[in-house]
């Protein structure tokens, strides 16, 4: 009985993720992560959401492949590839606890400016400027695993449609999903585990994304900013929190006196 219920959990606990993610666009490892990391510890956690989230990613890009906007796919990947080494350069150098903060402020700032305000219009801003928030992206994603909320904000300063919005976040996220199950798979962290509770939570997520795909065709696109933003809101209130969980001196200490890089657990949500 003891070992059902951890895994009666984490089922209801994918299902509800990926409804969120199939719905959005993203999301996923924002509602997963924190949960599942109690219930299976974080080495099962992570490689778990990363194989649940490459598959997500899959099906939304086989769907909707019409909608992505391949004119800034490829800047934002590409410029993305090029601040990941700069991000993992300073992941050592840099406090986690003052990127995050930062971050978590900016994400709050953006998102309540729009909805205290939803009738003001952005300045749409030029393709060019996916080459600068596609490299910010990268940094981050390199030193602290936080890749989706920049991108996030790009496709809402763009103004793209809810299916672009979705169908373009998962053209950038496959490939970083991809490469972070590549990771794990190197590393050891695929265990037979890790296969069997994906085998088992399988139904679960692709009824959470036939479901999903209903969800998002029938939310106007009103209602969809409005929940792109809330959930910015969220991401941005976690990292705060997340950021005041350890003290500043005691992230620098951590950081400089190990090699080893803790596994991604906040993945690119």
């Amino acid at each position: 009985m003891s070992d059902i219920l951890p895994t009666i959990a984490t089922l209801g606990v994918l299902f509800i993720s990926t409804l969120i993610r199939s719905t959005l666009g993203f999301g996923d490892a924002l509602v997963a992560m924190p949960f599942l990391v109690i219930v299976l510890g974080l080495h099962t956690a992570t490689p778990l959401v990363a194989l649940i989230s490459t598959l997500i990613s899959a099906v939304i890009l086989i769907r909707n492949w019409q909608s992505i906007d391949f004119r800034i796919t490829w800047r934002l990947i590409l410029s993305a590839a090029c601040g990941i080494p700069i991000g993992l350069f300073y992941l050592t150098r840099v406090s986690e606890f003052l990127m995050q903060a930062l971050l978590g402020i900016l994400l709050i700032g953006f998102s309540l400016y729009n909805l205290i305000q939803p009738s003001l219009t952005f300045y749409r801003v030029p393709h060019h400027l996916a080459y600068g928030f596609g490299f910010v992206s990268g940094m981050l994603g390199g030193a602290y695993n936080i890749v989706g909320p920049v991108l996030v904000m790009y496709g809402h300063l763009r103004r793209w449609s809810p299916e672009q919005f979705r169908a373009t976040l998962q053209s950038c996220f496959f490939p970083a999903y991809g490469c972070i199950v590549i990771g794990h798979a190197v590393t050891g962290l695929l265990t037979p585990q890790v296969f069997t509770l994906f085998g088992l939570a399988l139904p679960f997520v692709i009824l959470a994304i036939v479901l999903g795909n209903k969800l998002h065709a029938a939310i106007p696109q009103r209602f969809f900013l409005r929940a792109v933003n809330i959930a910015l809101l969220l991401i941005g209130l976690l990292l705060c929190f997340r950021s005041t969980a350890t003290p500043p001196d005691a992230d620098i200490a951590a950081a400089s006196s190990t090699k080893e890089v803790a596994p991604p657990h906040l993945l690119v949500l």
